[in-house]
C-alpha cells in the first residue's frame, strides 16, 4: 500500500496541547436521570468508536483481535454489538458502532460484520 511505505511523522507533536483543567469529570459527578426520553436524547449524540486494527498474532491468531472468543463462544466484537443493540432497543436510540480498521484487519472485518446486518446498531 502507498501509506505503509511512506516515512515521516504522522502527528505533529508540538501542536498537541494538554487538556484544560477539569476536562475530565468523575463519573459520580455526572448528572443522573431515569427519564427515558432524556437518556435517548443523550444516546443519540453518542458514537462508539472501536479500535479494530490489531491482529492477534501474538496470541496465535491470524485475524483481528476483536473476533477472538472470550466468553461462551462470544467474541469481543459480539459483546460490543450486544451492548450497543441493548441500548438502542431499550431507549429507541441510534448509537452507531464505528470500527477503526487497519490495512491488515479491514478485509476480514468486512466479512465478519455481515452477521450483524439485522442488528440494531
Amino acid at each position: 500500500g502507498k501509506f505503509i511505505n511512506e516515512t515521516g511523522p504522522s502527528v505533529v507533536w508540538e501542536k498537541i496541547e494538554k487538556l484544560p483543567q477539569n476536562a475530565i469529570q468523575p463519573y459520580a459527578s455526572l448528572p443522573h436521570t431515569e427519564d427515558k426520553e432524556a437518556i435517548r436524547s443523550m444516546l443519540d449524540q453518542l458514537v462508539v468508536i472501536k479500535l479494530n486494527g490489531g491482529l492477534g498474532t501474538s496470541m496465535g491468531c491470524s485475524g483481528p483481535k476483536s473476533v477472538i472468543p472470550v466468553r461462551s463462544d462470544l467474541t469481543f466484537l459480539d459483546l460490543t454489538v450486544q451492548q450497543i443493540e441493548y441500548l438502542n432497543k431499550k431507549y429507541d436510540a441510534n448509537v452507531p458502532l464505528v470500527l477503526m480498521n487497519s490495512f491488515n484487519t479491514d478485509e476480514d472485518t468486512m466479512k465478519i460484520i455481515r452477521k450483524y446486518s439485522g442488528f440494531n446498531i
